[in-house]
């Protein structure tokens, strides 16, 4: 937290991310969740995170057979109240 400003009923709150020593992302908020969740945006945005990329292909290739799996099941499953009423018929 870099800043408190205002009364207590009102206050406002300045917050800083830090990366290995260096300021890379900044926000303000009523609260210090919200300051703190702005900086981590503006963080994101702003700074190149190597890692992040490779986690992303890591967690799609992950889970890239369960949400086969999941689509296949609900195709199935919309599938099989057609067929209930063609034998209805």
């Amino acid at each position: 937290t870099l800043q408190t400003v205002g009364p207590s009923h009102a206050r406002t709150y300045t917050v800083a991310v830090y990366f290995k020593g260096e300021r890379i992302g900044c926000g303000k908020g009523p609260s210090i969740q919200q300051a703190e969740m702005g900086a981590a945006m503006d963080a994101l945005e702003k700074y190149n995170f190597p890692q992040m990329a490779h986690q992303k292909r890591f967690i799609e290739r992950k889970y890239r057979q369960e949400l086969k799996e999941m689509r296949w099941e609900r195709e199935h499953q919309e599938k099989e109240p057609d067929e209930t009423e063609d034998i209805k018929k």
